[in-house]
């Protein structure tokens, strides 16, 4: 059955840990698995042991202003999140990084990798730098991160944690039906480069080549709003869902917006 015609599975409005737990054991099934756009609930409850990875997660990257990096993936009864943390830079971990952390989780015996949690480090307060003249770049989710859930051999779903928020996105298996990225083929870069260009460009947003500044095409400030609507544009077209929450509270659905499924 196509289950784009006819769909039995309902839109709850909140995922319990315990349904969200079974989910994300669901993904080592693939993409067969992926609930609907409209499917999606309005929350999500995370459990303690989620929480207290992403406040740790949180202090040592207000500590050490570096990106930190954990895998996620399927224990014998459990959602398993590595405990020791990849260390990447101040705004980005590279690809390597990751590469390696997986490989030593083969090493014993870990492959079932269902997604992962980044970090990303934020000032609080104003982000123009005195001393370079610049804004600094900082929001929940860049560009660059999302195309992670579009690319081809997508992750499933991912998490960021940055300042006082933890943001969670989703493939839907609406995705797998906008997933072209036919519109990147004049751009320059890799795909992930160009991924970013492109929709920063849709927002007249241009950022160094280091990902570390970002300002208004011609000038100008650009605000964490802006950013923001960039995460929404993505998700519109390539069919994703966003949650945001506090720390220690619950997801609430960023995107798709609450009028349009409830």
């Amino acid at each position: 059955m196509d289950r784009h015609k006819e769909s039995t599975i309902p839109q709850l409005q909140r995922w319990t840990y315990p349904y969200f737990k079974g989910y994300l054991r669901g993904l080592k099934h693939g993409e067969q698995v992926l609930h609907r756009m409209k499917e999606m609930p309005k929350s999500i409850e995370l459990n303690e042991k989620w929480h207290t990875m992403l406040n740790n997660m949180r202090n040592i990257t207000h500590q050490t202003m570096l990106e930190h990096h954990a895998l996620v993936w399927l224990g014998k009864d459990n959602i398993a999140i590595q405990n020791e943390y990849s260390v990447g830079e101040r705004h980005k971990v590279p690809g390597s990084v990751i590469a390696n952390s997986k490989n030593k989780m083969r090493e014993i015996g870990i492959s079932t990798f269902i997604g992962d949690v980044h970090s990303h480090p934020r000032r609080l307060g104003n982000s123009w730098d005195n001393v370079t003249k610049k804004f600094y770049y900082y929001s929940n989710f860049s560009a660059a991160d999302l195309y992670i859930l579009v690319r081809p051999k997508p992750n499933l779903f991912m998490a960021v944690v940055e300042g006082d928020e933890n943001t969670f996105a989703f493939r839907t298996s609406d995705s797998i039906f906008y997933n072209s990225l036919d519109y990147l083929e004049y751009e320059e870069g890799t795909n992930q480069e160009k991924f970013k260009k492109s929709w920063y460009r849709r927002r007249n947003i241009e950022t160094s080549s280091d990902g570390r500044y970002a300002r208004k095409i011609g000038g100008g400030y650009v605000s964490r709003d802006n950013f923001w609507e960039v995460n929404r544009d993505i998700a519109r077209w390539h069919k994703l869902a966003i949650y945001r929450g506090k720390p220690n509270e619950r997801l609430n659905r960023f995107f798709p917006p609450q009028f349009l499924y409830n």
